[in-house]
């Protein structure tokens, strides 16, 4: 197994399957849609409840169910989205268009996609605040950063140990937690490459999609900085624009560049994180038919 066998496998599903992946983009498209007017909703009701004279923190608290359930919806169809690219990749002959299925595998990947959501929270609120406690003060610069890179690191390292427990849950029909574990002893640097390769390419490709939908933002920071009234304004431009009516232009060419951004994501971790299980695993009769 090396980084460009990986590599390459990620990418064959763009090549060889990109009706599936148009589909995923059209699902991402709709999450974007649907998740901007979810937004856009519940900050009406907060604005409500604080002109009401309620405090900032009851409003935030009085949203924080709608916040869950369109956190756990998102996530549902992530997962959905997630077995499918999976099922593209390591059983090609199942799920209908773009190997999409609703069953047990989508529940159980959602299951846990949210168990390692809640461990995360925990491990992080355990060990990263107390270190950004001491390093300083809360707010300050020192702990900003300590948070961020040791939430950074963290999330880099558990993700790379625990990524093949997706596509092994989907072969096994059961729970992999361990094996998946343990099955990236002596390769983890391999993997982490591999994903940091992509990570790194989507987030170029993230840069300039925002450079040319939020070009009035960019330039307001640049001129201003966080907390100028210009930047802040350029920041609710799409809430403003939701609120008040049908979308414009930048906010229809952010949620098309959401769209094929999820959809590439999707298929390029999927298909990384697959093609990394068929390689290092040695029941190969498990793994089935992959990468035709």
């Amino acid at each position: 197994m090396t980084v460009g066998s990986i590599a390459e496998s990620a990418f064959r599903l763009l090549r060889h399957r990109p009706g599936a992946v148009l589909i995923w983009m059209i699902i991402s498209l709709a999450t974007s849609v649907g998740t901007s007017y979810a937004i856009v909703a519940i900050a009406d009701r907060q604005f409500a409840a604080m002109t009401s004279g309620e405090s900032e923190g009851s409003a935030l608290a009085a949203t924080l169910p709608q916040t869950l359930l369109l956190g756990v919806v998102t996530l549902m169809v992530s997962m959905v989205v997630c077995a499918a690219v999976l099922r593209a990749a390591l059983r090609p002959g199942e799920g209908g268009p773009g190997a999409l299925r609703l069953g047990m595998d989508e529940v159980r990947l959602f299951l846990l996609a949210l168990l390692y959501i809640v461990l995360f929270l925990i491990g992080t609120a355990i060990v990263v605040l107390p270190a950004a406690i001491l390093i300083g003060p809360a707010g300050s610069q020192a702990a900003t950063l300590v948070v961020v890179a040791l939430t950074l690191a963290l999330g880099a390292y558990f993700y790379t140990k625990l990524s093949l427990s997706f596509p092994l849950t989907l072969i096994r029909k059961r729970f992999v937690i361990g094996e998946a574990w343990t099955l990236t002893n002596g390769r983890f640097w391999t993997l982490f490459a591999v994903y940091l390769i992509l990570f790194l390419i989507l987030l170029g490709l993230s840069m300039l999609v925002a450079l040319a939908t939020e070009r009035e933002y960019f330039a307001a920071l640049f001129q201003g900085g966080f907390d100028s009234e210009q930047a802040q304004q350029a920041a609710m431009h799409e809430y403003q624009v939701l609120s008040q009516g049908s979308p414009d232009g930048r906010v229809m060419l952010r949620w098309a560049s959401d769209a094929v951004l999820g959809g590439l994501s999707a298929a390029l971790f999927g298909g990384a994180s697959a093609a990394a299980v068929q390689q290092l695993s040695t029941d190969h009769e498990s793994l089935g038919e992959t990468f035709s």
